[in-house]
């Protein structure tokens, strides 16, 4: 052969080589890469099995399957995909995986697709996950937004810190996306919001169990906010803790006062938990639990407040109302249906105060020592 001919065949080759990665659409499969993080990972292709134990090239058709691990998938440019424990992935292109089981997670700059069954997410930039499970699935948004499409249903703009079930193939509302206390994704990507969460849940506890059944009206509100508080009405018959978290985030939140409580309180009533709430809202986290502290201890020491109105719980533990035992605590906020309790205008007839009694918490006593304001409706 001469060198001429040698020379010829060597660039056909060349040709052909970039004629399939054109056809393709995708970058060097050389780029593409999945790594185990902890346990095994499996790759299967053309009915071959590989056990990958450092990073391994992938490409277009292998199907990719973790067991007690984590894997970390590299996609064609700046795309990155996480596998959890027990997850199927079928590597479709260099820019879109199929969930068949399990939990992925995307971080991209560049459009990266995810499909479970009919439907598909889609970020542009962003951090999302999809979790499926036999017969439903979830996707949510850490950063950024995200698309959710399915046939014959509307199209889902997933803001970020929301989710969207998905049932076969039917679209569920976006609703404020559910923390796991035991989701390592959550602890990594939202260590914040977390962190925040637990905050303003140990603060409510503490607040909740000072309280015991007394609850504020809307004169107290009017007090404390020194503004029309009307649009508050519905809402008094919420729990206390969440009424004073939803009224701290309106005070600080730079938005409109009544429609950044409203939204607060419609965003619990879905189900959303504070810490969630709080960043959705994007109230600065120090600031913000600083100031619920605060001002739960003005309520449960209104020695701290001199000059204004107190609130405090009712003498001999309770009030006469439902048992605390049955009303929904902080985490499980009531239905928007439940009744308005009385005008705080109205006047209320004096009550007797009963005998002193002795009681162990310094917190308690001075509560109890107090007489009950007009303040209160009990």
């Amino acid at each position: 052969m001469s060198r001429t001919t040698s020379l010829l065949a060597a660039v056909a080759l060349l040709m052909g080589a970039a004629c399939v990665g054109l056809a393709g659409g995708d970058e060097p499969l050389a780029e593409m890469s999945v790594e185990p993080v902890d346990g095994t990972v499996e790759i299967l292709r053309d009915g071959a099995v590989t056990r990958a134990t450092e990073a391994t090239d992938i490409r277009p058709g292998d199907v990719i399957e973790t067991g007690k691990g984590e894997a970390r998938l590299r996609l064609d440019g700046n795309r990155q995909l996480w596998m959890g424990t027990f997850t199927k992935v079928l590597v479709e292109t260099g820019s879109r995986v199929e969930d068949r089981s399990g939990s992925v997670l995307v971080d991209a700059a560049e459009p990266t697709t995810v499909t479970v069954g009919a439907a598909e997410a889609v970020t542009s930039n962003g951090v999302f996950r999809v979790d499926r499970r036999t017969a439903t699935a979830r996707a949510a948004s850490y950063r950024g937004s995200a698309s959710i499409t399915a046939p014959g249903e509307a199209r889902v703009e997933l803001d970020e810190l929301f989710q969207v079930s998905i049932a076969a193939g039917d679209l569920a509302a976006p609703r404020p996306y559910q923390l796991a206390a035991d989701d390592v994704w959550d602890a990594r990507w939202l260590e914040e919001v977390v962190a925040l969460e637990e905050d303003i849940e140990r603060l409510a506890a503490g607040f909740s169990n000072q309280l015991d059944r007394a609850r504020p009206s809307l004169a107290y509100f009017r007090d404390l906010a020194r503004r029309p508080v009307g649009f508050m009405r519905p809402y008094l018959k919420r729990p206390p803790a969440d009424l004073f978290i939803a009224y701290t985030l309106a005070d600080r939140a730079p938005g409109r006062f009544a429609p950044t409580f409203e939204r607060a309180m419609s965003l619990r009533a879905d189900r959303g938990s504070w810490g969630v709430i709080a960043s959705i809202i994007d109230v600065p986290s120090k600031p913000f639990v600083s100031a619920l502290e605060s001002l739960f201890l003005e309520i449960v020491r209104p020695e701290k407040r001199p000059g204004r109105q107190v609130f405090a719980a009712a003498p001999g533990g309770g009030a006469s109302q439902a048992p605390s035992s049955t009303a929904p605590g902080p985490s499980a906020p009531p239905p928007d249906d439940a009744p308005p309790p009385d005008d705080d205008d109205k006047k209320k007839k004096p009550r007797e105060e009963p005998p002193p009694k002795e009681c162990e918490d310094v917190i308690d006593c001075v509560a109890e020592e107090l007489p009950v304001p007009d303040i209160l409706d009990l």
